[in-house]
Order: structure tokens, then sequence, then C-alpha cells
């Protein structure tokens, strides 16, 4: 069976060609950058050009295709109200070109409660493709996201090691965050059971974590002290566009669209039971985020240690043993 994979060399999409490949599977991955994405070569997929918003290039990725995995995504300050009917139809027209080629099933991404907050350019454009998908014809599962371990690293873990402030937004709420290598594993055991047709489903982690509890993590686990600035969450939503342009502050505004979570619980027993039953999976075999950071910490900090013997480094890059 191949599948195709668009967003091969994201952080979810690159984990799902990796175990596509464990799998067994074929792998086509759709790429505009061979170069950036030779390393998805390397491990045995296969590379053909393509771009969602040229729609002549998409029929020849689907030559042979049952599967598409659809594992893109774009940053919030990427999407705009002015570039969203761009957007939506790239998405259309590869669910196009599936139900031409007679694709088996399609497999996409959306974010846990974004229907709260319509609003937002992103957001909308997730509830529309969930939408677009349902009123088909076509096999679809959705599986809704809050956030990656992968991502607390980039965010916690490397401003404390690095010891840069940390930026916390005043009531930021705890999100389920889970490990993109289980999302990956996950996904591609939905492929075999048929509850999760015509499913929309949150994957989630085992439990919430708020940055108090993260940051207090990271400094038992790293033995270090973080810095810490509070955000007052009025400023941010006063000046989110006047901060856009600040590069110091760019990793800050994608967090305010998960503001609104907080006013609107997150049931992760209900939410972990229905999907798990329905994929016929323990939840306990999640990776917990105690366990990720531990490994992370020992693996980084041994490193660290290594390369301060030859060279006189100090500071961690962001993609630096990641």
């Amino acid at each position: 069976m191949q599948i195709l994979i668009i967003g091969g060399t994201g952080t979810l999409g690159r984990q799902i060609v990796k175990q596509a490949l464990y799998d067994g599977y074929e792998v086509k991955c759709l790429v505009r950058n061979f170069q950036k994405a030779n390393f998805l070569k390397d491990w045995g997929a296969i590379l053909i050009y393509g771009d969602l918003n040229i729609k002549e290039t998409l029929p020849n990725a689907f030559k042979n295709v049952s599967i598409l995995i659809d594992a893109s995504t774009a940053k919030l300050t990427d999407i705009s109200a002015s570039s969203f009917d761009i957007d939506y139809l790239a998405k259309v027209n590869l669910f196009k070109c599936a139900k031409v080629s007679l694709v088996k099933k399609i497999i996409i991404y959306s974010i846990v409660n974004a229907e709260k907050y319509a609003g937002n350019p992103l957001m909308k454009l997730k509830i529309k493709l969930e939408t677009e998908l349902s009123q088909s014809s076509l096999n679809f599962t959705v599986f809704k996201l809050a956030g990656f371990f992968q991502g607390i690293v980039l965010d916690y873990a490397l401003p404390i090691l690095n010891d840069q402030e940390i930026y916390v937004i005043e009531n930021y709420p705890a999100l389920p965050y889970i490990d993109s290598r289980d999302v990956a594993k996950l996904t591609l055991k939905s492929l075999n059971t048929i509850s999760s047709n015509k499913r929309v489903l949150s994957l989630l982690g085992p439990r919430s974590w708020s940055p108090k509890e993260i940051i207090d993590l990271c400094e038992n686990l790293s033995g270090k002290k973080a810095k810490i600035r509070q955000i007052p969450k009025y400023f941010l939503r006063s000046f989110k566009y006047i901060l856009g342009f600040l590069q110091s502050f760019e990793y800050v505004i994608p967090k305010l669209i998960f503001i609104e979570i907080s006013d609107s619980r997150i049931d992760l027993d209900s939410n972990l039971d229905n999907f798990f039953n329905k994929i016929k999976c323990n939840y306990r075999t999640l990776m917990p985020l105690e366990k990720y950071l531990k490994d992370y910490f020992l693996s980084i900090l041994n490193n660290l240690r290594e390369i301060r013997k030859t060279q006189n480094i100090n500071y961690l890059e962001k993609n630096d043993f990641i």
C-alpha cells in the first residue's frame, strides 16, 4: 500500500514518514524543495515535486496512492484574512485529486477546540476543511491536537539551558501535549481500524501541563533556574499586531490562539477513552512528558559536555539536538 504524505519535513510529518517506512508502507512525499527534503529520501521515501497552490502539479503525485496524509501546516502569522481563500482552495484541490484518484482514505490534522475561536484565520481554515471532508463522499479521519512535546523544548527547555528569558502569558491554559512520535504511530494504526473512518477524533496527551508545571520540571531536570517574564493577556491582545514586527516576541504570538481554551476545559478522560476505544489501543502506552524531557536533558547535556571538550561553545542553537 502506498501512502502520499504532505508536509513530510515538518515536526509531525517527518515522524509519520519514519513510522510508515518502519511499518512497511511505500511512502511518497510531496515536496517543493528537494534539497530541504533530501533526508526523507535517505530514509527510503520517494520524493515527488508538487505545489498545493499549483493544482496542475498534483495529479502525478497520486499515481498508485491508496492513503493521503496531510501533515502540512502554516504558522499563525502566515495565514491572513486576505490569503485565506488561496489556502482553502489549495486544500480543496488536494481533496479533489484524492477523489479522482480513488484514494481510500484521507487523514488531516486540526486543533482541539478550534471552533471556540473561529475568528482566527488559521482556525477558520481548519474548521472549513473539517466541514469540507465531512460533507464529501471521501473516507477520512481528522485528528485534533493541542501541542507537541517538541514545542515544549523550543519554548521552555532551550531558553533555560541558554539562560534566556521565558515569556509566560498570564492565565495561559494547561494543555494536553503529546509526543509527535506517538501521533505518528497512532495515525498509522488507525489505517487498519474501521471505527476511525469518517470520524473527527481528539488525539491528546494523558494529562494537561501548565507553564509553571513545565518550568518546574525543566528546572529540576536541568539543574538550572528559569528566567521568567510574565506577560499580561490584555497586553498581547491589544498589541499583537505590533508584536508581530518585533522579533523578540515572534514565538509568543502563536500562543494567543490557545488563551481561549482556558475558558472551556478539555475533558481529557472522555476524549482519551473515545479515541483509544475507536482505534483499540491503550493510552497508557503514550510517552509521558516527564520521561521525554528526562531523556532529552540527559542527551543534550551529555552531548554538550562532549562538544565543550573540543570547542568553545556555551550556547545552543534552536535546532541543536532536536
